[in-house]
């Protein structure tokens, strides 16, 4: 357990900073350093506030006096502008009785694993994000956040085990806001139900700035009168009606579901929308650009635009489905995509966000033409290319899952190969290619995600059969050997089409064992 009572009972004893800790408490701590006693530790399942200066690093520890075992340390940035940097290092303890041999323990999928050194886990951005071990070492670990804009991040650290019910209230598999009605100055939005089984309730927003990341988030903005937020909490009810909208305002819409015993939220993916009139949309006085079938067309959101951007397509054929693929490159956070009938009868047909690819399938929709808007979540310049077609064989892109994640099955690790994993595109016609290079380059730098990029040593390219022994229940399992011990490389798989675009799945890191033996190759 983590060791805040520990650290009560020094004081009790009348322990001095001064002085460092009893000779019989010293050996659990690395190497004693007076900032662990200065409200800097963080206690276990309980989420606390952390206040950011600009550009101002500020440090939190926890100590694991007991491992290896789970590990979990959850931070939620509370601000809409702005990047959070924050990275965890580990020291293990100098004690002869543990294993003199011992490295840094590999972190779980859905992480960002850096070199094996320092830091063992880091990351930069805007969103919630979850870094776990489930067997993590003993020893002391420090947090430190760092934010380039006045704010405050949320710190859950906690030793439970995976299948414990989570902290913060689960989200169902599709948490996007979905704009069901706009009529006059009403807006009607509906999401999901949450997975959680404990008293929960649901909160909407609304502001003119952007999409929040969490409802902390709205709740800084409250506190400071700042672009026009406000919330309303709703109970159990899935859906609210927002009212007295003004015409040729953008408005941003989010929901969140709140636990109601621990007071932790999650938030849903968010939606935008512009009542017509008053020259509002982001492209007023702009000829609107048309775009053609089946072509690949790239369009970029910025100051000029209000970074918001109205299209035209006109279907080939009016009784046809309608594909549409949508792809943001650069900038971060989400860009929100919102669908309307052209044409005397004019009708909003969906709404919904892209955090990287999105693939949609529009039944047919008797229009002679259709709009698309497309608006960035954040202020900052970025581009998004779309591909529609009423051919849907035509496009040049695979279908990726829902889940681009790649995962490191590290009971399958030797000192010379790893076994990674990933789901299968829908398409059976694609052909993976795994790409490594060596750790050491951060995953964090700006990058285009439209231009084919550095992948290094390409490992292999082949397809996946239906029938291969490598398939399980629609994930893909491939063991990359001739690695090297103890040596940290860095894994990107991208998938494409008979001579079509490729795709990427998210990077992952991962680590060789040391030490090579007949048990573990």
């Amino acid at each position: 357990m983590l060791l805040p009572v520990l650290f009560q009972l020094l004081l009790i004893c009348g322990y001095s900073s001064a002085k460092g800790p009893p000779d019989a408490y010293r050996s659990l701590y690395p190497k004693y350093n007076h900032e662990l006693y200065y409200n800097a530790m963080v206690p276990e399942d309980t989420e606390v506030d952390v206040i950011l200066r600009k550009n101002h690093p500020q440090k939190r520890f926890f100590v694991l006096e007991s491992g290896y075992r789970p590990l979990s340390v959850t931070v939620t940035p509370c601000f809409m502008d702005g990047v959070l940097e924050w990275k965890i290092s580990h020291s293990v303890y100098h004690q002869g009785s543990l294993d003199s041999n011992y490295r840094t323990s590999m972190w779980s999928n859905n992480v960002v694993l850096p070199p094996a050194s320092s830091p063992s886990a880091a990351y930069s951005g805007r969103s919630r994000r979850s870094y776990s071990s489930p067997a993590a070492p003993p020893g002391t670990y420090s947090l430190e956040l760092r934010s380039n804009t006045e704010g405050s991040a949320k710190v859950l650290v906690t030793t439970r085990s995976t299948t414990d019910l989570p902290f913060h209230p689960p989200l169902p598999p599709d948490p996007n806001l979905q704009i069901v009605k706009v009529k006059r100055n009403r807006i009607l939005v509906s999401w999901q139900p949450s997975l959680t089984t404990r008293p929960h309730q649901y909160c909407v927003s609304s502001n003119n700035r952007g999409n929040y990341n969490s409802l902390c988030s709205v709740e800084s903005d409250l506190l400071m009168r700042r672009h026009g937020a406000s919330v309303t909490c709703v109970g159990r009810k899935t859906w609210h009606l927002f009212k007295g909208l003004k015409r040729g305002s953008a408005y941003f819409f989010d929901a969140f579901v709140l636990d109601a015993a621990t007071n932790a939220s999650s938030a849903y993916v968010g939606v935008s929308a512009t009542l017509r009139g008053g020259g509002g949309g982001g492209g007023g006085g702009v000829t609107v650009p048309r775009l053609k079938d089946d072509v690949l067309a790239t369009f970029a959101l910025d100051e000029d635009n209000n970074h918001a951007v109205n299209i035209k397509y006109h279907p080939g054929k009016s009784t046809s489905p309608v594909l549409i693929f949508a792809q943001s490159c650069t900038g971060p956070g989400p860009v929100n995509l919102h669908i309307a009938r052209g044409g005397p009868l004019k009708q909003d047909i969906m709404s919904t966000t892209i955090m990287d690819v999105k693939t949609l399938h529009l039944p047919p929709t008797n229009a002679t033409s259709l709009n698309l808007n497309l608006r960035s979540t954040t202020h900052h310049k970025r581009k998004v290319r779309l591909w529609v077609s009423s051919r849907k064989h035509s496009s040049p892109f695979p279908e990726m899952p829902e889940d681009k994640s790649v995962r490191v099955f590290d009971s399958l690790t030797t000192c010379d190969s790893i076994t990674i994993g990933w789901k299968i595109s829908a398409d059976e016609r694609v052909k993976y290619c795994i790409y490594r290079r060596l750790g050491g380059q951060s995953l964090t730098e700006p990058q285009n995600f439209c231009e084919t990029r550095n992948q290094g040593i390409q490992v292999l390219c082949r397809r996946y059969h239906r029938f291969s022994k490598r398939r399980f229940n629609n994930v893909i399992m491939q063991r990359v050997k001739g690695l090297r011990p103890g040596t940290t490389y860095l894994f990107e798989v991208q998938v494409t089409k008979v001579k079509g675009e490729m795709l990427p799945y998210e990077q992952v890191w991962a680590r060789t064992r040391v030490e090579c033996s007949k048990n573990n190759r």
